[in-house]
């Protein structure tokens, strides 16, 4: 399939989250960069150009959906990168909500591996990138 080896940007503001994360993302072969906050995430697009973020919606001074309007405005190919959002809140207008700002997907939290790693998949898949 080709995603394994992918840089995954990890934007999760809880520590215990961005550590389960990384060691699902690292055992289903992928690279993970981490942020702990949005502001941290741009600089992490800047140095590490991600293949696909997952961004936690509900984090202190900037949410998930401001951090991705604002990586959106980026220029270059920054701002096309892909973002799933990572949330309890996944009901259908939220995930609307989520899509509408720029998110081209949604993973549930708590998350079951396989939903996330299912989401992975499709997006970085050729000719999937919006089937997240």
């Amino acid at each position: 399939m080709g995603v394994q080896n992918k840089l995954i940007l990890v934007v999760e503001d809880e520590p215990a989250i961005r550590e389960m994360l990384r060691f699902a993302l690292t055992r289903a072969e992928f690279r993970v960069a981490e942020a702990g906050s949005a502001q941290d995430a741009r600089l992490q697009i800047a140095e590490q150009r991600p293949d696909l973020i997952l961004m936690d919606i509900k984090m202190p001074r900037m949410d998930g959906v401001a951090a991705t309007r604002a990586i959106r405005a980026l220029a270059g190919p920054a701002g096309k990168t892909p973002i799933i959002a990572l949330t309890a809140n996944a009901d259908p207008e939220d995930a609307a909500g989520y899509i509408a700002a720029g998110m081209i997907g949604v993973v549930e939290k708590p998350m079951k591996p396989e939903n996330l790693l299912r989401a992975l998949q499709q997006a970085l898949s050729p000719g999937d990138a919006q089937a997240a």
